[in-house]
């Protein structure tokens, strides 16, 4: 699948101001153990950056967050939070369904940064438009969150961290409300770029200061898996998770005989 599944904070509130404190909680979370050990194998890691790789864009070139717990118990410490000192129980809005995939990633999360870095998590369990409504009036400072690409560039990713977008749509573009003029202006560049290039490279600067700025807590990219009759043929599945039937049919009990 085109997709991130990610963990956003509140870039601006009290407790994730500090860039040290959301790089922590990045290097807290063991990314495949959440796939191997939670999901059953379903999912691939995210470790080179929030876009995905797609035929346009190598994100292999982006070096994303390691399982370090020493280094994120080293970042808390010189933020003033070792130990999860002076950081309260943090609401964790998960707009999903109790047992679902996303509900045992999210515990997944909870558990890892509560043995390694001694933070609480307190799970809630939601509907989209009461997690929308949260992230609106500043109630939450760290949520669940994902992105299926509307169209396979990375530029549909990273317009979520664009300055721009702030005031425009709390809810859908830049929630976490992450400013960066460097950010805004490799991603202004890239846009106006004509060369791929040269763009290619832009946005992989782009993805890179979004991972050294901390901006979110990117999880993993997520299996698309359909399950279709065995009697239908020339089904596609696609990455960006819309089907096409216009070329599907379904072969009836005599043509099935046939075969």
């Amino acid at each position: 699948s085109m997709s991130m599944s990610y963990v956003a904070m509140a870039c601006e509130s009290e407790e994730f101001k500090d860039v040290r404190v959301r790089k922590a909680f990045n290097l807290a979370i063991d990314r495949n153990a959440i796939i191997d050990n939670w999901l059953e194998g379903e999912g691939w890691p995210a470790d080179n950056g929030f876009a995905p790789k797609m035929l346009n864009y190598d994100n292999s070139a982006v070096v994303g967050h390691t399982h370090n717990v020493e280094m994120a118990k080293s970042l808390m410490q010189a933020a003033g939070h070792a130990n999860g000192a002076n950081i309260p129980t943090l609401d964790f809005y998960v707009n999903s369904k109790q047992g679902s995939g996303v509900h045992k990633m999210c515990i997944a999360v909870q558990q890892q940064l509560k043995n390694n870095l001694n933070i609480n998590l307190n799970i809630k369990l939601c509907s989209l438009e009461e997690r929308e409504k949260a992230i609106a009036s500043g109630a939450a400072k760290i949520w669940r969150a994902g992105w299926v690409a509307d169209y396979p560039d990375p530029e549909n990713f990273l317009s979520l961290f664009y300055g721009g977008n702030v005031d425009e749509n709390m809810s859908q573009m830049n929630p976490f409300n992450f400013k960066s003029t460097k950010f805004d202006a490799l991603f202004e560049a890239a846009n106006r770029e004509e060369d791929p290039v040269k763009q290619e490279k832009l946005y992989q600067q782009c993805d890179q200061l979004v991972i050294d700025e901390a901006a979110v807590i990117p999880i993993l990219t997520d299996d698309h898996v359909v399950m279709i009759n065995a009697r239908i043929r020339n089904f596609k599945a696609s990455p960006l998770e819309s089907l096409n039937l216009t070329s599907v049919y379904i072969k009836t009990p005599e043509e099935e005989e046939e075969e």
